[in-house]
């Protein structure tokens, strides 16, 4: 008998909403549930403005203004949210939804401003403290897929597990020649991120799809197979840097995992 089930995705998002409330990830991924017309998170969209700008950034080598970044992807979320006002049924939208939208903009208003005065300085403290100096950019929000090995499971129709990630940047460290994952996250503060680091099941996972992705290029070719060596956060505080501020304001820590934490 043909089994006739379709590969099965997972991403980190989606097992973090599983793990949080299985009733929202029933409705939101399973059923694929949304509302409308969302509210939009200033604090959210504050840090999707500076992980933009972070992207594109090492995308294009270093070579757009990263301010100018922020501009451009909070003018693509405002269009977005205009857009919505002429896309409602029947032409009309309903002053609830108005006031949402109105809303909105406003947010990704204030949001922008943040963000903005967030990433000016980081292409200084890069060239002031070398963070960058011994890695050798490979790319940019690359997804990576790789099959979780199911052989050790119990014998059922089960789905062909596939892991998904978007790795917000990949390097080669040139200390190692080993390839290396970064994160990009706004922080309140360092400490508490450094706290909880090693635990965060985020870095589990992607080390886990790095792990995997190795053993099947050692598969392929022993000699080209790249050695992995965990991953970068790079940590931005969510401070406006103004006088009262205190220094530092950028941070960076590596995480690694063992094969037996795996």
């Amino acid at each position: 008998m043909t089994n006739s089930l379709t590969p099965r995705y997972y991403t980190n998002s989606e097992l973090n909403v599983y793990r949080d409330c299985v009733r929202k990830w029933y409705l939101q991924n399973y059923r694929q549930i949304a509302r409308i017309h969302e509210r939009v998170s200033e604090t959210t969209e504050t840090g999707n403005g500076v992980h933009y700008a972070c992207q594109h950034y090492y995308n294009t080598g270093g070579k757009m203004d990263i301010v100018a970044l922020v501009v451009q992807y909070f003018a693509e979320k405002r269009a977005a949210q205009v857009a919505l006002l002429s896309h409602d049924e029947d032409g009309n939208i309903s002053e609830s939804s108005s006031l949402i939208i109105d809303s909105n903009i406003e947010a990704l208003n204030k949001a922008e401003a943040f963000a903005k005065i967030m990433v000016e300085g980081y292409v200084e403290w890069l060239e002031e403290e070398g963070a960058d100096s011994y890695l050798t950019f490979l790319s940019a929000e690359e997804e990576v897929t790789v099959e979780f090995p199911t052989n050790e499971f119990p014998k059922h129709d089960t789905e062909q597990v596939i892991l998904l990630a978007k790795l917000d940047a990949r390097f080669q460290d040139q200390r190692t020649d080993a390839r290396v994952f970064m994160d990009h996250k706004t922080v309140q503060n360092f400490a508490d991120r450094e706290k909880w680091a090693h635990l965060d099941p985020q870095f589990y996972y992607y080390s886990l799809i790095d792990y995997l992705t190795l053993m099947s290029e050692f598969e392929k070719d022993e000699a080209e197979a790249r050695w992995t060596d965990g991953g970068i956060i790079n940590m931005i505080r969510k401070v406006k840097r103004s006088g009262r501020a205190t220094p530092p304001f950028y941070k960076r820590i590596e995480v690694r995992k063992s094969l037996i934490e795996l």
